[in-house]
């Protein structure tokens, strides 16, 4: 995945938690696959909170000899952590600009 790429999809996320209660941005996790802009769930081998702990998450998989690691930003539900996707962000209450 190139850089801006993945910065377009975290300053989307950044965005959408921004204007949205109860939501927050966690990172998945692929390692051994081919960057697919909708990948398949089936394919995240792990979530971690932050985009730093992503980043250690990567080296140490590179050290394992794991090359082809990525990870890209999800929305989950601040309170019961369940992925939040363009149907049930209809159900969030928008915050006041």
């Amino acid at each position: 995945m190139r850089k801006s790429d993945l910065k377009s999809l975290i300053s989307q996320a950044e965005k959408m938690v921004s204007e949205y209660k109860g939501i927050e941005i966690c990172f998945n996790m692929y390692a051994g696959s081919n960057y697919i802009l909708d990948t398949d769930e089936d394919d995240v081998i792990d979530i971690v909170r932050t985009e730093e702990d992503a980043i250690k998450w990567i080296k140490g998989m590179n050290k394992e000899g794991f090359n082809t690691c990525y990870y890209k930003p999800i929305l989950i539900d601040s309170i019961d952590g369940e992925r939040i996707t363009r149907t049930n962000i209809l159900h969030y209450e928008k915050l006041k600009s």
